[in-house]
């Protein structure tokens, strides 16, 4: 005699839920879905024109919209982007809990079911698409930095980079503090990165703007094991930091998503812009971490197109830099090894469709081509 597994409750193929399964509304969720082709649309548009995105967007609307952000997550004691997020994710596991459960009792179809989520996930995919474009996308497709600045990079040559090298690291130890200490966090970092904005902001007013709402992320640990240092926050003005790091890391970090909230959308500017607003804080500290870290960047270009010339550099390089290289080096050393790969691989997979998709070709890659604008710099070109 056959025994079945199935519990007392449990739904039959000709046992109809109890309660009647509401229709899908297809029509207003295709309507929002289409909002998403309508934003990739806007920053295609945009890309063929970034003299009218520069004009009307960087320097019009975004204004605005950058102000308003800054200044309602300033209000906020708490992580608005952050909190959002574990809503969202917190959403995204109740609903299928809470749908399995009401199927598994008989009060609904899995078919219905499957269709609701699907067409809530394509209304939510839309909408987020869209105000990723509105609120701050378009940046992507703005005119580079280096117009700003009166830069005219190239594409750098061993001799540059090996050159460039070179004077970082004489600029980096002329602006090391005596006693200097890489590893904590200074208190007030939020307000030294922010004073150092307010002074580049009276050079180049494209980097003027309201007091950055700096977050250090609740989910630091998670960002660690994803080898991320930080994060911008286009939903809500957020720039947000890892604070695990060593805190002379963190501090160029802080530049680099600040220069995002200003408007700065492309990896390599953002990189450049922390450099170059760093090197001119008031703070000296925040000038150091800004030039130890091009330092780093230009000297991890050479490790791979010029060996021999990074041994004689890192060498001849002065001991305290080559220490506080090894504080941050130290520390990626310490976090556990299989956690790190697999979420790393993971994050910078996503990044680099994100990058991509914006129409950044090279993806990651295109976080080293601030050497680019470095040397471009330096050079008074």
């Amino acid at each position: 005699m056959a025994h079945s597994a199935a519990p007392p409750h449990a739904p039959t193929a000709t046992s109809p839920p109890s309660a009647e399964a509401p229709p899908v509304r297809w029509r207003r969720c295709l309507g929002l879905f289409l909002l998403g082709p309508l934003g990739y649309g806007l920053l295609w548009l945009g890309q063929q024109h970034p003299e009218w995105v520069e004009l009307h967007y960087s320097h019009g609307l975004y204004r605005g919209i950058q102000t308003g952000l800054a200044t309602a997550a300033s209000w906020s004691p708490i992580q608005v982007g952050e909190l959002l997020l574990l809503l969202g994710i917190g959403t995204c596991v109740w609903r299928p809990v809470r749908g399995l459960w009401r199927w598994w009792h008989g009060q609904a179809r899995l078919g219905n079911l499957l269709a609701h989520a699907g067409a809530k996930l394509l209304a939510t995919a839309g909408v987020l698409l869209f105000l990723f474009v509105v609120l701050w996308g378009l940046n992507h497709a703005r005119l580079p930095v280096a117009s700003q600045l009166g830069l005219s990079p190239r594409p750098a040559t061993k001799a540059a980079l090996a050159r460039t090298a070179e004077r970082l690291a004489e600029r980096a130890a002329a602006a090391r503090p005596a006693d200097f200490d890489p590893v904590p966090l200074p208190a007030d970092w939020r307000d030294r990165v922010a004073a150092a904005y307010a002074a580049a902001g009276q050079d180049c007013p494209g980097l003027a703007g309201p007091p950055p709402p700096l977050r250090a992320a609740w989910i630091s640990p998670l960002l660690t094991l994803a080898s991320t240092t930080g994060i911008y926050c286009p939903f809500t003005g957020e720039p947000n930091v890892n604070a695990e790091p060593p805190g002379v890391l963190v501090l160029a970090v802080a530049c680099h998503e600040v220069a995002h909230l200003r408007g700065f959308a492309r990896e390599d500017e953002a990189n450049f812009l922390a450099w170059w607003v760093g090197s001119r804080a008031p703070d000296a500290a925040l000038r150091y971490a800004a030039e130890l870290f091009a330092w780093r960047y230009v000297m991890g270009e050479l490790s791979w197109r010029d060996v021999p010339a990074w041994h004689r550099l890192m060498n001849a390089a002065p001991v305290a830099l080559r220490a506080d290289v090894d504080a941050i080096r130290d520390f990626w050393d310490r976090q556990p090894k299989t956690a790190t790969v697999v979420l790393t691989s993971v994050a910078t997979a996503t990044n680099h469709t994100y990058l991509r998709s914006a129409g950044h070709s090279d993806g990651v890659r295109s976080y080293g081509r601030m050497v680019d604008l470095l040397i471009a710099a330096l050079d008074g070109n």
